[in-house]
C-alpha cells in the first residue's frame, strides 16, 4: 500500500465528542500530542484538527523506515496566519517541510533545508485543498489546489531520509492529511478533492 499516514479526524468518542489523531492508514503509526493541539467540529468539514500556534502539533516519531523518496502529501487546511506547517520531518533540521511562510500568503517545499517550489494565492479564512507531489524518477514536483495543478518545479533533488513525521503545527484548522510513498497522478488529486470536498465524506 502506498498510503503511509492518514489523518481523516473523523473517529471519536465520547460526549462531547472527542477526536483522537491516530493514523487510519494501514501502518498506524502511534503518536504524541505536542503543546495544546486540539479537535473541533467544524461547520464546514465536520470533525477538524486545530492548532493555537506552530508550537503545538501531532508528532508521529516512529516514521522510520518510511522512504519517501517519491511521495504525495495531500491535506485540507483553513489558516488562521501564514505561520504554519503541513507537514515537516521532526530531525531538528528541515530535511522535508510543506508549510507556509510567515507573513506571506506562500506555500514552500524545502528538501534539506533548499526552497525548491512555491505556491502563493492561498486565501486565509477559506478550506483549500492542498496537494504536492514529487517523482524522484523524473525529478519533477508539482503542486495543486481544490484539485488543479498551480504550480511545477523541474530538477528537484530527493531528500535525506528521516525518522519523525509532524503534522499540523499550525495557526488554524486542518483535516484529512494524506502521505503516500509515490508521485499520485493528477486524475488521483482531482478525484480526491472531488471526494473530500464534502463534510459528510
Amino acid at each position: 500500500c502506498s498510503g503511509r499516514l492518514w489523518l481523516p479526524f473523523s473517529a471519536y468518542s465520547g460526549f462531547p465528542p472527542v477526536l483522537e489523531f491516530f493514523d487510519r492508514s494501514p501502518y498506524e503509526l502511534d503518536f504524541e500530542e505536542v503543546g495544546s493541539p486540539t479537535t473541533v467540529i467544524d461547520v464546514d468539514r465536520q470533525y477538524v484538527y486545530e492548532g493555537p500556534d506552530t508550537n503545538s502539533y501531532v508528532l508521529y516519531p516512529n516514521f522510520s523506515g518510511v522512504t519517501l523518496v517519491s511521495y504525495t502529501v495531500a491535506a485540507w487546511v483553513k489558516l488562521d496566519t501564514y505561520s504554519s506547517e503541513i507537514c515537516r520531518s521532526d530531525d531538528g533540521v528541515t530535511t522535508f517541510v510543506v508549510r507556509f511562510t510567515s507573513g506571506a500568503d506562500e506555500l514552500q517545499i524545502l528538501h534539506d533545508s533548499v526552497e525548491v517550489a512555491t505556491l502563493s494565492g492561498v486565501a486565509l479564512s477559506t478550506w483549500t485543498h492542498i496537494a504536492v507531489t514529487y517523482d524522484q524518477s523524473t525529478e519533477v514536483l508539482r503542486i495543486y489546489a481544490d484539485g488543479e495543478q498551480e504550480g511545477i518545479a523541474l530538477d528537484v533533488p530527493a531528500f535525506a531520509s528521516f525518522t519523525g513525521m509532524r503534522a499540523f503545527a499550525m495557526n488554524g484548522r486542518g483535516d484529512d492529511l494524506r502521505v503516500y510513498n509515490r508521485a499520485k497522478s493528477a486524475e488521483f488529486i482531482r478525484t480526491l478533492y472531488n471526494k473530500t470536498n464534502n463534510p459528510l465524506f
